[in-house]
């Protein structure tokens, strides 16, 4: 078989084509350092595609050595990417260690063979075992959508495929010289399926990461950036779908708005960054207190709504007390010593067989807001 450069030189292209894609992606969002890395690990397997395909044929085992040490290289990298992606911890000791014992041995297998068929197996097991540690990694990735299984079985795929494609490839050449190697079955079958494989991995961390960005869009515009608690619309959306769950199934159910006392006041007298302070200290504060089967959200400037799921009357007024206090206790930095912040609550239940609707429940609580401003704030109305 004719020895061709054009085969040669698609697995570097590929790599480095990637690694501007992604380089790109990170360029755009610096935060996410995983994208980075892999970008760094398709650009160093594109060095060692290229040092393999045009080093010295003199040096050969320098050669050897370098392209070897990149792919090694590359794959740790490419594994502790996913694993960070995931939030997730990568065995980087482990991974260095076969790295880093993959070229001596590679190097080693070259000075003492006639041919080059065990450093080719051992090139590829060791690999494989990298791409197989990624992999047993990802299964324990908490999301399970079809993103993530996609990316946990293209990298599986890819192990199994580095384990597999020697064998078959190496029973059809069995004694393959080093200056025979280009011109080889086995040659081009590694071309074309490191290509495949490259393109897969690639693509499915492109599909993943395009998947992160866009759920850091939709938190973006599903949270309020200084109390970390839902917008008003989404609020409203999760407490309309909680509202008709608990009327079908005839469980309690409790709104609760509440308002800063004197809100204007304290922008006024001590400046907005400090309203902004507490704000952001009762938003840290509802999170958490409320349980994981409740709603809290922003739905004014300085008014919150919190809805708790399966709770009557008296729990809820409990709950309410309870939050007004730790409210009333809150240290606020910004505040001369002494000042205490203080909320008003307007509480109002959904009964069993009562199919009021959120904005009914709304005007309900907040006529018993409106109430408790009355009465003198820093107090829990219930509505009727």
């Amino acid at each position: 078989m004719k020895d061709n450069i054009f085969i040669g030189l698609l697995n570097p292209m590929i790599a480095l084509i990637f690694a501007s894609t992604f380089l790109m992606f990170w360029s755009r969002d610096k935060e996410r350092t995983y994208i980075f890395v892999i970008a760094i690990s398709y650009l160093t397997m594109g060095i060692g595609f290229l040092v393999s395909l045009f080093g010295v044929d003199e040096w050969i085992l320098l050669r050897s050595a370098i392209s070897n040490f990149c792919y090694a290289a590359a794959t740790v990298m490419l594994v502790w990417a996913l694993a960070k992606r995931a939030n997730l911890t990568a065995p980087v000791i482990l991974l260095s260690t076969i790295a880093a014992f993959s070229v001596p041995f590679n190097t080693w297998l070259k000075i003492t063979s006639d041919n080059i068929n065990a450093s080719l197996y051992a090139t590829n097991f060791i690999i494989g075992i990298m791409f197989g540690i990624g992999a047993w990694i990802l299964r324990k990735n908490p999301n399970k959508n079809m993103i993530e299984r996609a990316l946990f079985w293209t990298i599986l795929l890819t192990a199994i495929q580095f384990w597999v494609r020697p064998i078959i490839s190496l029973a059809i050449e069995t004694n393959i010289q080093p200056d025979e190697y280009r011109q080889t079955t086995y040659w081009v079958i590694l071309n074309f399926t490191t290509a495949l494989f490259s393109v897969l991995v690639a693509l499915a961390l492109i599909a993943a990461s395009a998947r992160d960005v866009m759920a850091d869009v939709i938190k973006d515009t599903s949270f309020d950036h200084l109390t970390g608690l839902k917008v008003r619309r989404i609020f409203d959306e999760d407490a309309r779908k909680m509202i008709t769950d608990h009327s079908k199934r005839n469980a309690p159910l409790s709104l609760i708005l509440l308002d800063v006392d004197h809100f204007k006041e304290i922008n006024d007298t001590h400046g907005h960054p400090c309203g902004d302070q507490v704000l952001s200290l009762l938003g840290k504060l509802l999170k958490q207190t409320v349980r994981e089967n409740d709603v809290a959200g922003r739905v004014g400037g300085e008014e919150f709504c919190i809805i708790l799921s399966h709770t009557d009357d008296e729990t809820a007024k409990k709950f309410a007390e309870s939050l007004r206090l730790k409210i009333h206790r809150m240290k606020v930095d910004c505040l001369p010593a002494g000042n205490k912040i203080s909320a008003s609550f307007g509480m109002v239940s959904l009964k069993p067989n009562n199919n009021s609707s959120l904005d009914e429940m709304y005007a309900r609580a907040d006529k018993a807001l409106y109430q408790a401003k009355q009465d003198g704030r820093n107090c829990v109305r219930i509505g009727q």
